[in-house]
């Protein structure tokens, strides 16, 4: 799941191991690691990727997606109010 988003986000932005490397601050070897799927990056890696390859409010959009990659969850669906909470009125 975050293999997938990651090499997406890769391929999506022409970069090199070397770049993303750059961009989250970490080193190359860290990268290799999470593109063979033996680790995957610390939470403020993944954030400082996102945070340097989308304009805000999608970085935020993305870190989630990545996030949420990282756990497990697949089902796409972003975090919002509930019906509930976006007409008080029910």
């Amino acid at each position: 799941m975050f293999l997938e988003w990651l090499k997406g986000t890769i391929k999506e932005h022409k970069l090199t191991r070397g770049q993303v490397a750059e961009l989250c601050e970490c080193s190359k070897s860290c990268v290799d690691k999470w593109l063979a799927g033996e680790t995957v990056p610390k939470v403020i890696y993944l954030w400082k990727l996102c945070n340097r390859l989308y304009n805000c409010p999608q970085s935020e959009s993305e870190y989630l997606l990545a996030s949420k990659a990282l756990g497990g969850f697949t089902c796409g669906h972003m975090y919002g109010p509930t019906a509930s909470q976006e007409n008080p009125s029910n």
